[in-house]
């Protein structure tokens, strides 16, 4: 555009102003850097995609974008058809408007990159000087840019076809316009950085015969096809290219009838005055018309010699059909779309971007797991029986045995002390007691929450912990809910391993020990950190309460360690033994007429907390007839790509599934179809780690879930059913960010979370120990899960009109029916059935199993 008072200078058709200078920002690139992203550092970049129309720029621009942003990396992409229908929405697909084209989106990627972003730009860009030119742009800038050729067989592309813009080529709709003139040639020249240097010497005007002889021979004229639309080239170019103009305008008229044009006109150029290039341009072609005309009678071509073939005319039609694509000579990256797939041709880029330092290694959530490598376990087993053990899951616990009859008491596993026994007795008092238990329950065993931590972090549902926390990250754990080096990841509960003076005095100083559960060394801790176990401060913070009767703070009062006792030791008061004893001590009590009295405290715990770097030597089996179950992060990650799911959904639960939860999972399907994902799979996965003893055990529930798949209640073809290794600690709004940021890491990108998720009743005023609503609200705003999209829970109630779980609408409560838990276990103890389509039958008849088995025992 003109302005008053301008100067301007006519480039390639456009007006370029001269009396601008550029500002520099106040704002440095580290600066913009700290506060753009999640993860701090300037990460500007552009990431230039280029290929054929359906090779799959878009699709792959997509998908790379959301993995960036969800990664908490700052990025953007630009697509072709977005940016033509508003920023280039003027220019057509002749190929100077395609030059102008990518010359615009180069300066606004340059512009984006530059505020720290990573610009994906997604064109066709078909030329190799526009590509060039864009990557100029960015290095003048001193800017990166990535050259990614996403490669995929014309005939590929012509199969995906997703627009029809190949049938509609090959049927001859899309056509290009219709002119023809020198100019044509000059722009094809331009493309081909092809220049006639000395051919003329002077400049267009041969100055003798000598000279036309010398650089003009025989007829060969070059066939150019048809009639196509170039735009106008500069009037620098026009002025360096006279003698080729020259040369082309008499290859045109050869196969034309055209005259040698006179006039401006003569060029084809229909436009307004005002659209026309100013005098300087016109003053160039005027040159190449006087040429025309003193040589024009006398001139056949330039010999094939001087130029062995015909410039090449890109025409103003389909690119890959009638226009052609020329491929890179040299990108950065490959992408095989016909052989690869979205997620594969996204890791290529994010591992290029990391290898150039734009991504962080660790800023995406790619699995890490803790096992020993195959070709270094035999090295790293001898190594563990030569070092230093400790113990873990070791169980004592607070006993007072009081001679009252008893016929039958539950308790969970716990820590025994004897405590009101004559100093005098002896240990083998008791011996016939605990063999009675022993007897009687052949299986039984202490929690094994310490060993089921080591397989949620072995597995690399903790991602990116190396091992048990350091105080570092047990700090940011605490008080922030995220570990923050290397960005903000989300991870609310510490996992950590805890330890008593003796073990700290014993084993401090070491560079390594072995941990050792059921006799078996299982796993290497080096380099280990022992630091201060503020047991009342941790219980405060991470569950709210410091109630002593809260079941998981039993747990922790369960794993603190004390001495073996050799059989037929003497006993005081306040001494402590080593006992085995299951869940149910119903015979125990029975055959002693004892009753056990649990005193568990988490200020009880070992005073210690020990950080490392985790080996773990080999895969943690249960050999319960579960391990099938039992998959892996990575393991699930390669399932879903096996069912080739575009949307996984997770479902936590530690309950069985009645038709309100299935109402949630089917709704949740329903709604991803018709957000255009074309595979949504569930993930059902109930929490397999421990649980307070009046859940229902794993075993019964992965027996009831079965069979709720089994009458077609939820799909199976696009359900997996898998086990999460962790332990239940019944935190609240704490804990369901764990339970949302593992499933996470195993792929789901989307989280179904429901009313009071990992809630509880208070142990003592039997209230709810945490706000319902709390769970949801907190993951809409919990930092560090954006990779995952929360679905919050509609309440489900059993709707008495239609006998069948719905959505609970509170205009119409007195249709509805909210069945309690305790009222389903009440129903199923007593073998009844529940109200028709609150839950499967066959699924009922489970539970019904379960709670007759509790009776029989």
């Amino acid at each position: 555009m003109w302005s008053g008072g301008s100067n301007s200078l006519f480039t390639g058709g456009m007006q370029r102003a001269t009396n601008v200078t550029y500002q520099a920002h106040h704002v440095s690139r580290n600066k913009r850097g700290q506060v753009v992203g999640t993860r701090g550092g300037f990460r500007g970049c552009t990431v230039w995609l280029t290929g054929l129309s359906g090779a799959g720029k878009t699709t792959v621009s997509m998908a790379l974008e959301e993995h960036l942003v969800c990664h908490g990396i700052p990025c953007y992409t630009l697509d072709g058809d977005n940016i033509r229908q508003g920023l280039n929405k003027n220019l057509g697909f002749s190929p100077e408007d395609r030059e102008e084209n990518v010359r615009r989106i180069a300066e606004v990627a340059k512009l984006f990159a530059d505020a720290g972003l990573v610009c994906i730009t997604s064109f066709i860009s078909p030329y190799t000087q526009d590509r060039n030119n864009a990557r100029q742009i960015h290095e003048g800038a001193s800017l990166p840019f990535f050259e990614v050729f996403v490669d995929a067989p014309l005939h590929v592309c012509e199969q995906r076809d997703v627009k029809g813009l190949y049938k509609k080529a090959r049927a001859g709709e899309i056509k290009g316009e219709q002119d023809f003139g020198p100019l044509l040639l000059a722009s094809a020249f331009h493309r081909d950085h092809i220049s006639d240097g000395p051919l003329l010497s002077s400049g267009g005007r041969a100055a003798d015969a000598e000279e036309r002889s010398r650089h003009l021979g025989p007829h060969a004229a070059a066939s150019v096809p048809g009639k196509n639309t170039l735009a106008m080239p500069s009037a620098a170019f026009v002025a360096r290219h006279r003698g080729l103009l020259l040369w082309a305008e008499l290859c045109l008229q050869k196969h034309t009838s055209s005259p040698v044009p006179v006039s401006w006109q003569d060029f084809g150029d229909e436009r307004p005055l005002a659209a026309r290039p100013p005098p300087r341009a016109r003053g160039a072609v005027h040159s190449l018309i006087v040429a025309l005309r003193v040589m024009g009678p006398c001139l056949g071509t330039l010999r094939p010699a001087l130029i062995p073939s015909p410039p090449r005319l890109c025409w103003a039609g389909f690119t890959g059909i009638d226009s052609e694509y020329e491929k890179p000579e040299a990108p950065e990256l490959v992408l095989k779309t016909d052989s690869c797939d979205v997620n594969d041709c996204v890791q290529q880029v994010v591992e290029l971007l990391q290898e150039r330092d734009i991504v962080p290694v660790d800023a995406s959530y790619e699995v890490k797991e803790l096992y020993v490598p195959e070709n270094k376990l035999h090295l790293a087993k001898t190594d563990a029986e030569t070092l230093p053990a400790l113990k873990i899951n070791k169980v004592s616990a607070l006993l007072l045995i009081i001679p009252v009859p008893v016929t039958c008491t539950r308790f969970a596993y716990s820590m025994i002390t004897l405590v009101s026994i004559s100093c005098k007795t002896k240990l083998r008092l008791f011996l016939p007691l605990l063999e009675c238990v022993t007897r009687a329950h052949p299986h039984a065993c202490p929690p094994q929450v310490d060993m089921q931590w080591v397989q949620v972090l072995a597995e690399g549902w903790a991602t990116p912990l190396n091992g048990f926390m350091r105080e570092r990250e047990y700090l940011q754990c605490l008080h922030f809910d995220c570990l923050l080096d290397g960005g903000v990841i989300n991870l609310s509960v510490p996992i950590v391993l805890a330890a008593t003076h003796e073990d700290k005095d014993r084993l401090d100083g070491c560079t390594a020990f072995a941990l050792v559960y059921e006799g078996r060394r299982v796993a290497i801790l080096r380099n280990p950190e022992f630091f201060e176990h503020r047991k009342e401060e941790r219980c405060a913070r991470q569950w709210g309460t410091t109630c002593t009767n809260h079941p998981y703070i039993k747990v922790l009062a369960a794993r603190g360690v004390c001495p073996d006792v050799p059989v037929g030791s003497a006993f005081k008061r306040g001494d402590s033994l080593c006992v085995t004893f299951p869940l149910e001590l119903s015979v125990f009590c029975r055959v002693k007429r004892h009753l056990v009295l649990v005193s568990a405290m988490v200020m009880e715990q070992g005073d210690w907390l020990i950080g490392g770097d985790l080996q773990v030597l080999d895969r943690i089996y249960w050999n319960d007839g579960l391990d099938q179950y039992r998959l892996t992060p990575t393991e699930l990650k390669q399932k879903f790509k096996d069912m080739n799911a575009d949307a996984v959904f997770a479902f936590q639960l530690r309950n069985p599934v009645h038709n309100g939860h299935a109402l949630l999972m089917q709704d949740t399907h329903k709604q991803l179809l018709e957000r255009g994902y074309r595979r949504p799979v569930l993930l059902l996965h109930p929490l397999g780690g421990w649980t307070k003893d009046d859940d229902v055990p794993l075993m019964w529930r992965m027996k009831q879930h079965a069979a709720v798949l089994e009458e077609g209640v939820l799909n199976p073809e696009t359900t997996v059913v898998a086990i999460f290794p962790s332990p239940m600690m019944y935190a609240g709004p704490t804990e369901v960010q764990w339970h949302c940021r593992a499933r996470m890491v195993a792929g789901a990108n989307f989280y179904i979370v429901g009313r009071d998720p990992a809630g509880m009743p208070h142990p003592e005023t039997g209230k709810d120990l945490y706000e319902p609503t709390h769970g949801a609200k907190v993951l809409t705003m919990a930092p560090g899960l954006i990779t995952l999209e929360i679905v919050p829970f509609r309440v489900a109630a059993y709707n008495k009109k239609k006998k069948r779980m719905d959505y609970y609408d509170s205009e119409h409560h007195e249709d509805f029916e909210f069945i309690s838990g305790t009222r389903m276990r009440r129903l199923a103890r007593e073998g009844q059935k529940p109200p028709e389509g609150f839950m499967a039958p066959k699924a009922w008849t489970v539970l019904v199993e379960y709670y007759r088995s509790l009776e029989k025992a």
